[in-house]
């Protein structure tokens, strides 16, 4: 057993010397680790508040387009809304200009109406179509006017005429149902002001 005592020795030798140059090896590259890691540090640092500064811009965007994009949903269904209802009340002057009398009144707007309608034509020499139920009161308004004849066929609409030049040339509506087409976008334009949506 003693032949073993000097193999010992030299491996206990070589270790030493060996785990030594480790020990030195080893905290030599933890003292270049430490160095490199506290030199680094104000780059990394700088690199950090410029990757937290992207991501308060890009989390600024986001909410940016999605508060637009509510914004302009609120905004849309308010103009449907708004829309909906001057739909309904077109719908409900409809409903009365049909269920109203045609007496004096009414007679004294046709005329006014074929008035109208031949000043924009520039000529008394037209042919005036009108409903059925306006046929009476449009056929005395066109009496007093020398040129002017009633259409044989009625039209369909809510009242008023519809005067065309004999020629054919140039026609003016002047229904009621045109008049009121003609009011819409105005009365559009003042309810979305009112309700602040006019754009």
């Amino acid at each position: 057993m003693a032949s073993n005592a000097p193999l010992e020795e030299t491996i206990a030798t070589v270790l030493s010397r060996a785990g030594g140059g480790l020990l030195e090896s080893l905290s030599s590259s933890h003292e270049e680790a430490q160095a490199s890691l506290e030199a680094a540090g104000p780059a990394l640092e700088a690199e950090y508040d410029r990757i937290m500064s992207e991501a308060g811009k890009e989390a600024d965007k986001v909410k940016r387009h999605l508060t637009g994009a509510a914004d302009l949903e609120a905004r849309n269904a308010q103009l449907r809304l708004v829309e909906g209802a001057i739909e309904r009340v077109f719908e409900e002057a409809s409903s009365r200009i049909r269920a109203a009398p045609r007496d004096g009144a009414y007679s004294r707007l046709i005329s006014g109406l074929v008035a109208e309608a031949a000043e924009a034509l520039g000529t008394t020499e037209i042919v005036v179509s009108t409903s059925a139920p306006d046929r009476e009161a449009v056929a005395s308004a066109v009496a007093g006017i020398a040129g002017a004849e009633v259409a044989a066929e009625p039209i369909e609409c809510l009242g008023g005429i519809r005067a065309v030049t004999r020629d054919g040339s140039t026609s003016f509506d002047n229904t009621l149902d045109a008049r009121v087409e003609r009011l819409k976008p105005l009365i559009r334009k003042e309810v979305a002001a009112r309700f602040g949506l006019g754009g």
